[in-house]
């Protein structure tokens, strides 16, 4: 496989990572309030990462601009996967807000 199959190879995973992460917080997130409570505080969830993404993008798409975007790409990628462990151990629909905002710091990047 030539190098720029490996690069849209990898591209290809962040979008699916992204896509499945939309996609699965959206089907598990009637069991998630049902188990750690706070309906009131259920739209949070989904509008914190929805404010900080959009957010951030500029910000981080200036700045992958001047210091490389490979750099950006793999640190998003360690930024998701670490708020995603995160998010798994919350213990109260605040604490998973919180943690899912962290989280989304690296939609943005």
């Amino acid at each position: 496989m030539s190098r720029l199959g490996f690069v849209v190879a990898g591209l290809l995973l962040g979008i699916l990572m992204a896509a499945m992460d939309n996609t699965i917080v959206a089907t598990a997130m009637g069991t998630i309030v049902a188990e750690l409570g706070g309906l009131d505080k259920f739209v949070w969830v989904t509008s914190a990462y929805m404010v900080a993404e959009m957010a951030g993008m500029p910000i981080f798409g200036k700045l992958s601009d001047m210091y490389g975007r490979k750099r950006f790409f793999v640190f998003s990628l360690i930024v998701f996967l670490l708020g995603s462990v995160l998010c798994g151990t919350a213990s109260s629909i605040l604490r998973r807000r919180c943690r899912r905002r962290f989280r989304t710091r690296s939609c943005g990047l």
